[in-house]
Formats: C-alpha cells, sequence, structure tokens
C-alpha cells in the first residue's frame, strides 16, 4: 500500500471504527428499550427487530445501485449525517419521558433503511480508497469491523445505569465523527462510466440474475438465508426475552451475553456432561454456563440442534 493510499485508509478505518461501534450500541441499547424498559410482549419484540432489518431486504440491491453510479464519498458522508438524526431524536423523547413504541418503530425503520445504502456505499468506498494490497485492506476492515462493534456493545451494557439517552447521544457523536472521517477522503467517484438511460432497476435485476447463475454466490446467498431465517432472526428475538424473562436481567446481561455470543472463539470440544457443546455461534461455551443452561442444552441435545459428538 502507497503512503498517500495508507492515510486515506487510516481515515476510512476511522469512518469504520464510528459506523460500527455505534452499530454495537444500538445492538443492545435498542432490544433493552423494547423488551425490558417497555416490556413489550414476544410478537411486538419481533415486530420490532423487523423494523429494522426488515429495509435491508427492501433497499440493499437499490443501494448498490446507487453507489455504483455516484461518488462514494459524498454519499458515505450524507448518510452519516442522516444516521445521527434518528438517535438524537429518540434520546429527546427518552429524555422527556415519552418512549412509546411507535417511536422505536420509528427509530429502527429509519435506522434500518440507512443501513441498507451506508453498507454498500462503504465497502464499494474501500476498493476506490486502496488499489494495492487490497486483500489485507479489506481484512484489517473486517476485524475493525467486529472490534468496534464489540467495544460498542461493552458501553452500552451500562445503559442501565446512565440512560439510554446519554448512549443514544453518544450514538449520533460517533456518527458525526464518522461524517468528519469521510470528509477527510479524497472524492471517490465511479470506477466505470454509465449511460444517463441505463435503469437502475434492469441494473437490479441483471445482477440478481448474475448471482443466481453463478456457481461460487449463489451457494453463499442460499447459506446467509438459511442463516437469516433458521438463526438471525431467532437470535434477535429470543435472546432479549430470556435474558428479561428468564434471568431477570438488563443491559448489562444482555451485554455480556452478546459479547459471549461474538466475542468468543468457537468451541470444538464435542457434547459432554460437563456442559460444552459444539456450536457454529461463537461463545456458545459462555452460554452453556450460565446458570440453570444445562437444561437448556439437555433440550437442545434431545432437539439434535446440539450437533455431532466425535
Amino acid at each position: 500500500m502507497a503512503p498517500g493510499e495508507r492515510h486515506q485508509f487510516r481515515w476510512y478505518l476511522g469512518g469504520v471504527a464510528a459506523w460500527f461501534t455505534g452499530f454495537g450500541l444500538q445492538m443492545i441499547v435498542f432490544p433493552w428499550l423494547v423488551a425490558v424498559v417497555l416490556r413489550e410482549p414476544a410478537q411486538r419484540v419481533g415486530i420490532a427487530q423487523m423494523a429494522m432489518m426488515a429495509p435491508a431486504i427492501a433497499f440493499m440491491l437499490l443501494g448498490g445501485a446507487v453507489a455504483d453510479r455516484a461518488d462514494c464519498r459524498r454519499l458515505l458522508l450524507r448518510y452519516h449525517v442522516l444516521a445521527a438524526l434518528p438517535p438524537l431524536a429518540l434520546a429527546a423523547i427518552v429524555a422527556a419521558g415519552a418512549l412509546r413504541y411507535p417511536a422505536l418503530l420509528a427509530y429502527g425503520i429509519a435506522m434500518g433503511t440507512l443501513g441498507a445504502f451506508v453498507v454498500p456505499a462503504r465497502d464499494a468506498l474501500l476498493t476506490r480508497v486502496v488499489h494495492r494490497g487490497r486483500e489485507r485492506a479489506i481484512a484489517v476492515t473486517s476485524a475493525g469491523q467486529f472490534i468496534f462493534q464489540l467495544i460498542g456493545i461493552v458501553v452500552a451494557g451500562w445503559a442501565g445505569r446512565i440512560g439510554a439517552q446519554v448512549l443514544l447521544v453518544g450514538q449520533a457523536a460517533l456518527l458525526a465523527a464518522g461524517a468528519l472521517a469521510v470528509s477527510r477522503l479524497a472524492p471517490a467517484p465511479p470506477a466505470a462510466a454509465h449511460r444517463r438511460d441505463e435503469n437502475r432497476l434492469a441494473a437490479m435485476r441483471d445482477g440478481l440474475r448474475e448471482a443466481a447463475e453463478s456457481d461460487r454466490i449463489f451457494p453463499v446467498i442460499v447459506a446467509m438465508l438459511a442463516v437469516g431465517v433458521l438463526y438471525g432472526g431467532a437470535f434477535a428475538v429470543t435472546l432479549p426475552l430470556i435474558v428479561r424473562d428468564v434471568y431477570g436481567g438488563g443491559s448489562g446481561e444482555l451485554a455480556l451475553v452478546n459479547t459471549c455470543f461474538f466475542g468468543v472463539g468457537r468451541s470444538r470440544r464435542p457434547c459432554s456432561r460437563s456442559g460444552w457443546a459444539p456450536s457454529a455461534v461463537p461463545g456458545a461455551p459462555c452460554w452453556s454456563r450460565w446458570p440453570g443452561a444445562p437444561s437448556c442444552w439437555r433440550q437442545c441435545r434431545r432437539r439434535g440442534r446440539c450437533g455431532s459428538s466425535r
């Protein structure tokens, strides 16, 4: 990586750090407000999480089509500024003591929609910032996303003590700092020219067709769909409910469990009487060590979810 690219890449990482630290805060504060503060039932917790995640399905392809045809630096700068507004609005509502379920739904839809446009713009920007040593840059960026998300999760565990409004203002400040970092990058126009009369909808259809016909991409899409349907949705809904209803926990316990799942390496040991169990979920050993967890894992073994032991 050339010195100039290295300097630009550092500012790019600054934007990544700001976004994913804020995302880590959101991962705890949002379900905590829905499930613990408002004490919403399971159905409404699921609807709230759907409000956060569904826009990615609806707008991710459009976000990619927009990023392909525009200056990604300019797009990302605008997205960061816009994304700072919903946390500020929600913080004001919480501080006024007027928090209601519709406000959380509106926050989830707004942040989910902006996230659907941020992800392709940020990924496309990396290819325009770094030209040599791109594989290493992608690895460093992926690791940074993971680390800063964990930092946000850990900090959000204090929501019950310092208040959600403080963390929401902090999230907005982080997103604004990310906009400042992105503003230090050089302009990043699209690498390829696109016809003015080219239809974005047609381009999205072509992309879907290419992915469906690819022997490499299509299996990955199927695997990710399976993870989302069989694991991701259930994880996002049931975990806050388990923390609240089974363990009587709050933001600290929710942050602890998320840290265990996302921050601890995979267990490779088979199911045994000691309570350890193999899992594709990072941190499953931590979960299996919680009080009362052995009975939970016995249920998992009976239902065949624990995996095959060797």
